[in-house]
């Protein structure tokens, strides 16, 4: 891991020579080193799987060309002598030969990790000849002499390499078959029906790998329908052992839990539940810690991060998954011998919790489920899904709410001024850093509980015993506030209508309340927005036009009659004011502040 994908040829080389040895340690009582002979399988697939992450997606280096690195690891997988190497580690993997300084390779040891090795060497390269080199073979021979576990691992292997040719098929998983198994072939029962499931298991394992965190529904019904048809084949296959079906139906639920990681998805849940509680149920040995372990993380990876996170899918992700769901599963808390168990928990660096994205109500701070539009460059159908979600590859995020203001949050134009600049940048910057967009509802939201309630109480409780003038004045600014989306609007308007009476009545209380006026006033004048506004109706049929306003008018955002009105009554105040007498009073200071005289700071 520290050397990852740097082709390191030191480390390279080292871990190479560590494939065909074995793990050597020393005694407590004696000063001579010995072999451990219990975790051979392991040490050879942890030194396969170090050769791989080293060399990750480096293909031809030329860093490694002298160590012929992918033709010993082809020989470490289908067999071949190599040169004795004199330490005690080397006896465990020697067999007869007739030269004393050459020994041959126990590919039941080193396949599974030379393997793998290669694998990721040519990681999403989609290399035929590596393919080939990777392939299970179609002879019968051939078939018989290679371990059934290891037809699973040459599968993944392959389908590592050969990525673009992986599809969620029932048709492509079976595909992987030889003509051997499916027919009825030279081959005895008990071999057939091993190599069947292990490269079934391996098929569907690839199909997981492929789409791992995607949430994608074809693949999603290909591993549910293969997972029945695995548990009725299993009535049919009398010859295949119980470890191996039940070791092949842990990857199934693995491989289905990857797709759907972080979904919660009811139908894998129930899926993985009747598993689960058939395991629990059956009393039989053959169902092993290993077992339970693989379904109940394959429960845990369906709510992966409490539904927040999933999986990446960069070849580092795809290497570590393999690696920590290699499907050799322990008998006991404590068996080392063909997995080690500290490489189970691997799968945390192939997690991606950049993907969740929640809408908050920017107003109340409270979640607010809405539909979000996913485009993405070049597919011409836009994806919609409903929040809280767990994002695939994105170019656009908008909004799709008619009781929500519109958002869009656009990461290819960033830093764009006509792509809305700074705002579009803060709305990215929030989604990146809190995983979140947020949201304002309109006004008026007829689904609104707040709206509800305001409604009801008015009904029950608020009786109209104002005049006609101030019902006109209270229904153009619900006009203004429910229909133009402008609640920030009311409190200008209220300080205006407070002006107004205080200058009739000779009342003014504060200068502030002119600058109110004075704002409106500037507003008229620069811009001409216009909104729809409805038209003039009686005070009783008020209560029916709140629920209604399909009969809408034109009039402008400020009404000139409405300012120029409290204009011009102020204008009358004031020139009844003698400008040489009771220079700093109220009533000047807001004259002043009406003209914009610049002594008004010193009279304050």
């Amino acid at each position: 891991l520290v050397y990852q994908g740097t082709g390191n040829r030191n480390m390279t080389e080292i871990m190479l020579s560590e494939v065909v040895s074995a793990p050597v340690v020393m005694s407590p009582t004696s000063s001579q080193p010995s072999v451990d002979l219990s975790q051979k399988e392991s040490y050879a697939l942890a030194a396969g799987v170090a050769v791989g992450l080293i060399a990750l997606g480096r293909r031809n280096d030329p860093g490694l060309a002298d160590l012929q690195l992918e033709a010993k690891l082809v020989k470490y997988m289908v067999g071949g002598s190599h040169k004795v190497r004199p330490i005690p580690g080397n006896c465990v993997l020697r067999t007869k030969s007739k030269s004393p300084s050459r020994e041959y390779v126990n590919v039941d040891v080193t396949a599974a990790g030379s393997a793998l090795a290669l694998a990721f060497m040519y990681i999403h390269s989609n290399n035929e000849r590596v393919r080939q080199q990777l392939a299970i073979p179609a002879t019968v021979v051939s078939l018989e002499a290679i371990r059934p576990d290891l037809l699973f691992v040459r599968v993944v292997a392959s389908n590592v390499v050969a990525w673009d040719a992986i599809r969620p098929s029932v048709e492509w998983i079976h595909g992987h078959q030889p003509p051997c198994f499916t027919s009825d072939g030279p081959v005895d029962p008990p071999t057939a029906q091993e190599g069947y499931a292990n490269i079934l298991a391996g098929a569907c394992f690839s199909v997981g790998l492929k789409f791992a965190g995607s949430h994608d529904v074809v693949a999603k019904s290909t591993l549910l329908a293969c997972i029945s048809d695995f548990c009725e084949w299993r009535s049919k296959a009398k010859a295949v052992s119980r470890v191996t079906w039940e070791r092949c139906l842990g990857v199934l639920t693995q491989s289905l839990a990857l797709v759907m990681a972080g979904s919660g998805d009811l139908d894998t849940f129930r899926a993985l539940r009747v598993v689960l509680l058939r395991q629990k149920a059956d009393a039989m040995a053959d169902v092993t810690y290993g077992n339970h372990m693989a379904v109940t993380s394959a429960l845990g990876l369906l709510f992966l991060g409490g539904g927040r996170c999933a999986f990446q899918s960069t070849p580092f992700a795809i290497a570590v998954l393999v690696v920590a769901f290699f499907p050799m599963y322990p008998s006991k808390t404590s068996d080392q011998k063909y997995h080690l168990q500290a490489l189970r928990h691997l799968y945390v660096l192939a997690i991606d919790s950049n993907r969740f994205v929640e809408t908050i109500d920017a107003d109340t701070g409270a979640q607010s489920p809405v539909d979000l539009v996913i485009s993405t460059t070049g597919l011409k159908n836009h994806k919609v899904v409903r929040t809280p979600h767990l994002l695939p590859a994105y170019d656009k995020l908008s909004v799709l709410s008619s009781r929500h203001f519109p958002v869009n949050v656009n990461v290819k134009t960033v830093g764009n001024e006509d792509d809305g600049g700074n705002a579009n940048a803060c709305r990215v910057q929030t989604l990146n850093e809190r995983r979140r967009i947020y949201v304002k509802r309109k006004q008026g939201d007829l689904d609104s509980p707040q709206l509800a309630l305001l409604r009801q109480f008015r009904r029950w409780f608020v009786h109209d015993t104002s005049s006609h003038t101030n019902h006109a004045f209270c229904k153009r600014v619900w006009q203004e506030c429910e229909v133009q989306q402008k609640p920030h609007v009311l409190a200008v308007y209220l300080n205006a209508k407070h002006t107004e009476v205080a200058v009739l009545s000779d009342a003014l209380a504060h200068s502030l309340n002119v600058s109110t006026l004075h704002l409106m006033h500037l507003h008229m004048e620069v811009e001409g927005h216009m909104f729809p506004y409805e038209l003039p109706i009686e005070a009783g049929a008020f209560d029916h036009e709140m629920d209604q306003h399909d009969d809408l008018g034109v009039a402008q955002l400020v009404n000139e009659d409405f300012v120029l009105g409290y204009t011009n009554a102020l204008l009358r105040y004031f020139s009844e004011l003698h400008p040489d007498e009771n220079v700093d009073t109220l009533a000047q200071c807001a004259h002043l502040r009406f003209l914009g005289d610049h002594m008004l700071a010193q009279l304050e």
